[in-house]
């Protein structure tokens, strides 16, 4: 299966946030969930405003590509099905 340029950088987007977020819920969630070591998600919180910049940005260009890209018309009396 091949993705488009939009669900690629919708994907992207996706694990850029919940990496983002992992400083702050990892450690919530692996508490909650009893599992042991929880600190360590603590060492992603130096790179948290790079996450959410490239969050934002891969977000950005997943909404252009699904809507603002402009696409090709077709002609008066042309076909526009696809096989």
């Amino acid at each position: 299966m091949r993705m488009s340029g939009a669900g690629l950088t919708l994907t992207g987007a996706l694990a850029a946030g919940l990496a983002a977020s992992a400083c702050c819920l990892g450690p919530l969630a692996l508490a909650i969930a009893g599992i042991g070591g929880a600190a360590s998600a603590l060492a992603l919180e130096p790179f948290r405003p790079y996450l959410l910049v490239l969050t934002a940005a891969l977000l950005g260009t997943a909404f252009y590509l699904t809507y603002l890209r402009p696409t090709a018309g077709c002609a008066p009396g042309e076909d526009v099905s696809r096989p």
